[in-house]
């Protein structure tokens, strides 16, 4: 902290009086900042002393101070008294290179309380110190024309009064220029306006009314607005030019006098012109002119590299951002309700091979557009989607009934230990067979079921659980399970999977009119038939997803059709259902209903009888079936935020896999299994001779022997 004080020679008492000022000022100043220095090691404030009190300087030097720390000091400085309460909350950082004035000194003080939202206001003997959105309940100072100029940002009331003009047209023009706790408005029939604001903008908006509250016509205010430069850096060159023209005629114009004036707007990087349209359109090309791009704000390449968004897609919504802009050059346009984001040219061109951006932007602008990258370029989550595609036969469905049973082996051939209903040995046979064929992937896991051995040691088995439902012979003409997809994919894409074939299919033939003998020309075209199915997952707020799904099933039909050409074209049965639900996370959703209906004829018949003319009917039996299948879709999703919810699933499925493949060698074989007894008593019948042929077995039929495979069918 330094502190200086020049003097000349006074009298002796002046002198006196002004080394006890000095020396008072020399303590408030070690004080304050002894002060400062306790707050913030880095922040200071000194002054320096010309040829009086009235020209003292003073440089202020502060970061991140208190805002109350800030308050001490500007009082100490200027003398003023502030009221505040514990709400004035913050810190600032305010760097002054240039030394200056109490006033000066005051102002910066206001533009930095402004910068947190507070205001000053004027009171009697102080200043209170408000938050700015309660400025309009507090109030501020009334002042008129002949009040001195405040240039400060305390707010005050002042009613300007229209005489050439209405208030509708002057009310457009001047609202633009009202701050945001600013207010404007027509006041009574009186044709005037009043304004609540701060002392600077009430100044402004009485310039421009002074400006356009004439009796000439000529003079429109016109909004001029800078691409490149900002305008505080032209405004001393506008302003001399006004100065210019001022002088060459003649000095300040009287009221009414056709005159130009150039207010610069530095919240709207524009310059108001008002004036005569002669005045106004040289005053436009200079602007023209200054309004070229700065050294540190020229256009440069850059090249960003997107890690998860597509960079053609991207850079469409990017350029959706710029159309706004390359509106205003459109003529007609009211520039003051665009944009004003991008301060230069802007060009943005993907490169697919890379999947990087490369824009072609003012520092100043790719860091605006930087901002909007980083928010888009997000890994998307996914959803893994469990599927079963099923038919279910609905005459057999009925004919099930409950048989439900346990059932187990002894000797190599099947018997039966309890249950519900009856079942012959060649249903049972084909049970034990279908075992070891389940296809492993189904829906449902291998189920551990305990039992007690002789000896009184508990023993486990595997038994298929859901999926087994479909391999038993009891329900392999009710269910028929058609394909089990999985599919991964990510948020808002479309998966799609086709199992089938491509079928050649008879397409358009031709043949010379002229000449019955040319061979004839025919062409062949190929589909796809098969099982389809094509999923769009878009996963909403809460765990929910919501699934667009199409489902298609289609087959070629047993008949045929001859063409004209004499080929044989084929029929093709399809079965597509189109629908989209919202599915919490792990749920499973049934899409069903498409019933279809098959007509079969069977014929049974004597060989070689069966087949004589006339009289083969007697030795033959024909029997047309009907049956109606439904068509049954299980649906499940399985939102994958991130890659440990992928590693969790792809742990399930080892698992599962584990289970159903078990160190026996085949699905469904005990994972404790008992060493075989050879010889063991058959169960219904004699040593090495199976049960015959429609034989009912029952709970009674014998006493297991808990040493054999069992199996529990669910």
């Amino acid at each position: 902290m330094t502190l200086t004080h020049k003097q000349k020679a006074r009298p002796a008492a002046e002198t006196a009086a002004k080394a006890v000022r000095s020396a008072r000022g020399i303590f408030l100043a070690v004080a304050a900042a002894l002060a400062l220095m306790a707050a913030a090691p880095a922040s200071s404030w000194c002054a320096e002393r010309g040829k009086g009190d009235d020209n003292a300087r003073y440089t202020i030097n502060f970061v991140d101070v208190e805002l109350s720390t800030l308050v001490k000091v500007i009082s100490e400085i200027t003398g003023k008294n502030f009221i505040y309460d514990t709400n004035l909350k913050g810190k600032v950082t305010v760097v002054s290179q240039a030394r200056l004035t109490e006033d000066e000194a005051f102002n910066l003080f206001a533009s930095a309380l402004e910068l947190k939202n507070f205001t000053l206001l004027p009171t009697a003997g102080a200043y209170k110190i408000v938050p700015s959105a309660l400025i309009k309940q507090s109030g501020g100072k009334f002042v008129d024309e002949h009040t001195p100029a405040l240039a400060d940002e305390s707010y005050v009331v002042r009613l300007i009064t229209l005489e050439h003009i209405s208030t509708a047209e002057a009310l457009p023009v001047l609202r633009p220029f009202i701050s945001r706790n600013g207010y404007l408005a027509a006041f009574g029939s009186r044709n005037a306006l009043l304004a609540f604001d701060t002392a600077l903008n009430v100044d402004k908006i009485a310039a421009i009314v002074r400006a356009v509250d004439v009796e000439s016509e000529d003079v429109t205010p016109e909004i001029v607005y800078l691409k490149n430069a900002r305008v505080e850096a032209i405004a001393p060159v506008l302003k001399q030019e006004e100065q210019r023209r001022s002088a060459a005629k003649g000095g300040a114009a009287a009221p009414g006098a056709q005159r130009l004036t150039v207010l610069p707007d530095k919240r709207l990087n524009a310059v108001v012109l008002l004036g005569p349209e002669s005045q106004t359109r040289e005053m436009r090309k200079l602007i023209e002119m200054l309004d070229l791009p700065s050294p540190e704000t020229a256009s440069a390449i850059n090249v960003y590299y997107l890690e998860n968004a597509d960079a053609e897609e991207m850079a469409k919504v990017l350029e959706g951002l710029l159309k706004p802009k390359a509106a205003s050059k459109q003529p007609g346009a009211p520039p003051i309700e665009l944009p004003r984001e991008f301060s230069g040219p802007i060009a943005i061109t993907p490169d697919k091979t890379t999947n990087a951006l490369v824009v072609m932007a003012s520092p100043e602008d790719y860091k605006s557009l930087l901002s909007v990258i980083w928010k888009l370029d997000r890994r998307p989550k996914q959803v893994y989607v469990e599927a079963m595609i099923t038919e279910v036969s609905i005459d057999k469905a009925l004919e099930l009934g409950n048989t439900w049973r346990y059932t187990g082996t002894k000797g190599g051939r099947p018997i039966a230990i309890g249950g519900l209903g009856t079942i012959d040995s060649s249903a049972v046979q084909s049970v034990m067979s279908g075992l070891a064929g389940l296809t492993v992937g189904g829906l449902g896991n291998f189920l551990s079921v305990p039992y007690t051995a002789p000896d009184g040691t508990v023993k486990t088995l595997s038994a298929p659980g859901f999926a087994m439902l479909f391999s038993l012979n009891q329900f392999k003409d009710v269910v028929n399970v058609l394909s089990t997809p999985h599919i991964l994919t990510s948020d808002n894409i479309e998966a799609e999977i086709m199992v089938g074939e491509n079928v050649p299919f008879l397409g358009q033939f031709e043949r010379q009119p002229t000449t019955t003998n040319q061979p004839l020309l025919q062409s062949i075209q190929r589909k796809d038939v098969g099982i389809t199915l094509r999923i769009k997952p878009k996963i909403s707020e809460g765990g929910f997803v919501r699934l667009d799904i199409f489902q298609e099933i289609s087959a070629v039909a047993p008949k045929t059709v001859a063409s004209q050409a004499g080929a044989t074209d084929l029929i093709t049965t399809k079965r597509s259902a189109r629908t989209e639900v919202v599915v919490q996370d792990r749920q499973t959703v049934v899409i069903g209903g498409l019933i279809q209906e098959k007509t079969t004829d069977n014929i049974t018949k004597i060989p070689l009888l069966g087949d004589i003319p006339f009289i083969g009917s007697l030795f033959r039996y024909k029997k047309e079936e009907k049956r109606k299948t439904n068509l049954l879709v299980f649906i499940t999703p399985y939102i994958i935020e991130d890659f440990e919810d992928l590693e969790r699933l792809r742990n399930r499925k080892i698992e599962e896999f584990s289970e159903a493949m078990p160190p026996g060698g085949r699905p469904g074989a005990p994972t404790d299994r008992p060493p075989s007894q050879g010889g063991a008593e058959e169960s219904g019948g004699s040593s090495g001779a199976a049960p015959a042929a429609g034989t009912a077995f029952t709970a009674a039929a014998a006493e297991p022997d808990l040493n054999d495979e069992f199996y529990e069918f669910y």
